[in-house]
């Protein structure tokens, strides 16, 4: 029984809470809208929280909408409007606002909803500016795909931005490593609707193909170039002053 015990409150963490949470939540009617904001965040979790926030700090209204009541509380606590329903919805998106709407952010936990969300907006309110939260290339691809402006990968910002410690970590010039961050960025940049045009040709069911390999080894090719670009440190008396940690 001791060794097992570690093992149901696993089982029941992962499994049976999170079940019993999504039923209450499936039960659970819609809350009544009665804001309206020129933002609307579809989905508060820990991506969409920091959204909201950063916008609340600079005096930006928001409605924000999620389908985890935890999540609703939590906002609630720290004075931001909030309301519980799937933020997928329309009736409840239209209820929100999303006709006079600036931008949507989309950020729910659910890639097949975070699409059709984007498609419907687009094709029923092509005016409002839609933000999508990506959680790889190929969900990010998808969103595109369905007419969101801009999108963003969940964790593309901080593996990148744990890369450039990785580097610094390493012996590389701090100023460097940054440096190398910004040439990371503008290479994928510069590629990114190459690859989304051969990330359209692939027929459905194949998750990858020869001329879309291609392409993305072209862009390693074009990275590894780019890294080695001449840089000329800077002058001890322009940055602070810095040695490369002992190896």
């Amino acid at each position: 029984s001791m060794f097992l015990t570690p093992l149901l409150f696993i089982v029941y963490d992962r499994i049976v809470l999170p079940r019993y949470r999504r039923s209450q939540n499936d039960e659970r009617e819609a809350d009544t809208i009665d804001e309206q904001a020129p933002v609307i965040v579809a989905g508060v979790g820990r991506f969409g929280q920091i959204v909201c926030r950063l916008l609340r700090a600079n005096n930006v209204p928001i409605v924000a909408l999620d389908h985890e009541i935890e999540q609703i509380e939590n906002l609630r606590q720290i004075n931001i409007k909030s309301f519980f329903g799937d933020a997928s919805r329309p009736d409840l998106l239209e209820t929100a606002g999303i006709e006079q709407a600036r931008l949507l952010v989309v950020a729910i936990d659910d890639r097949d909803r975070s699409v059709q969300m984007v498609e419907h907006v687009k094709q029923f309110f092509p005016g409002v500016w839609v933000l999508a939260r990506a959680f790889d290339r190929g969900h990010g691809y998808r969103l595109r795909e369905a007419g969101a402006d801009d999108v963003v990968s969940e964790t593309y910002h901080s593996a990148l931005e744990l890369g450039g410690h990785a580097l610094t970590a390493m012996g590389v010039h701090p100023m460097r490593a940054r440096q190398m961050t910004w040439v990371f960025l503008d290479n994928e940049k510069a590629h990114e609707d190459e690859l989304f045009d051969a990330w359209k040709e692939i027929e459905e069911g194949i998750r990858f193909s020869p001329r879309y390999g291609e392409l993305f080894m072209k862009l390693e090719e074009a990275l590894s170039s780019a890294m080695q670009s001449d840089w000329d440190e800077p002058k001890q008396e322009d940055v602070p002053i810095w040695r490369p940690p002992d190896r």
